[in-house]
């Protein structure tokens, strides 16, 4: 896509609070027309603020069962890849009964997914309330696998999106849109698409204090500098919302040092002699004095067996989620094994994350 870097003030620079029953669609001759170029920053960016569903969170399911949590809460972390194994996945939830579930990569009327409301199915087969919001709207079928297994059919509505599923009251639903680089929006990824990596949260009380729960994706097509970048453009926002309040990120940090080039054997990306892996500025286990965060890690390489909470050294694993904390302590005992599809293959190439959370202060 031809332009340049953007460095203007827009809407998207404060977390948006819009509140609906249902996102609004985006008409399918719209979708084919912003598909047919040209690709450009400023197209991107006039229907990046034209589109309301951008802006907007989708709230419902079943009305709350308990206004707060006492003790300890459970929260899951998942990226479960459009959530095309809803079955396996709805089951492997329930298993864990978790307090809270944080999703990444939701499909709703996605080809690639049989067309259906992927997260209203969940929130039926959970019993479980919802909020939804949009990284992208898809323009096509989806990467180049999927544009191959669906040639010729046509989204219903394109939406690509986050959720937060649980029975507890979720208070003051806010959506950051984390970046706006509109490099989606093209061919040169096969997957032409408008809209940004994006943090979905909500307030939940435990112990009668509120906890802001932060539903995190960045981007995994850039490099560990701009995914550093993002977090900081997150954490300042965050800030707006809870200045002296407690915090838990989780999500998908994509927490790698390489770029995605570097990563896939892009030629063109490829470093002259060894690669030497640095900690990651997204999510770094050193003590940072500017920040009011800290992370919590599951320790990868025990064998399946439950570990300690561990501020320790990066895990050696490309495709990690992770989480951060302030306020509050709390253990990341074990990454689950992922749920597997009805082929035995896995729901989605990362495991669920589960945390155990108690206020701290």
């Amino acid at each position: 896509m031809v332009g340049m870097a953007r460095t203007m003030k827009t809407w998207s620079d404060t977390p948006q609070t819009r509140l609906v029953e249902r996102l609004k669609p985006v008409p399918a001759p719209l979708r084919a027309h912003l598909r047919e170029g040209p690709f450009t920053f400023s197209r991107h960016d006039a229907a990046f603020d034209q589109l309301p569903a951008l802006r907007e969170i989708e709230k419902a399911g079943p009305a709350p069962k308990r206004e707060g949590l006492s003790g300890a809460a459970k929260l899951i972390f998942w990226n479960v890849e459009r959530l095309r194994h809803l079955d396996a996945i709805a089951n492997h939830l329930q298993d864990q009964a978790a307090d809270v579930i944080l999703l990444s990569e939701v499909d709703r009327g996605m080809a690639r997914t049989g067309n259906s409301d992927r997260i209203a199915m969940l929130s039926d087969r959970l019993g479980l309330g919802y909020l939804y919001a949009v990284e992208f709207v898809e323009l096509g079928l989806g990467d180049v696998h999927e544009q191959r297994r669906h040639a010729g059919e046509v989204n219903a509505e394109g939406f690509h999106g986050a959720a937060i599923l649980s029975d507890v009251a979720l208070h003051a639903p806010a959506l950051i849109r984390i970046e706006r680089r509109g490099n989606w929006y093209g061919l040169d990824r096969h997957e032409p698409r408008i809209g940004s990596t994006i943090a979905l949260l909500a307030w939940v009380k435990i112990d009668g204090e509120r906890v802001l729960m932060a539903n995190v994706h960045l981007e995994s097509h850039e490099t560990p500098a701009s995914r550093g970048e993002d977090m900081l453009n997150l954490l300042a926002m965050i800030e707006t919302l809870a200045p002296k309040g407690r915090v838990i990120l989780g999500g998908d940090f994509n927490t790698s040092t390489g770029s995605h080039g570097e990563r896939h054997g892009d030629p063109a990306t490829l470093l002259v002699g060894p690669r030497v892996w640095q900690p990651n500025p997204c999510v770094s286990c050193a003590p940072n004095p500017t920040s009011r965060f800290s992370p919590l890690r599951p320790h990868w390489g025990m064998n399946g067996k439950a570990a300690t909470c561990p501020i320790s050294r990066p895990p050696a694993i490309r495709r990690a989620q992770s989480a951060l904390r302030l306020g509050l302590i709390g253990c990341l005992p074990a990454t689950l094994r992922s749920a597997t599809s009805p082929c035995c293959l896995p729901c989605s190439p990362m495991a669920p994350l589960p945390a155990t959370m108690r206020v701290w202060w």
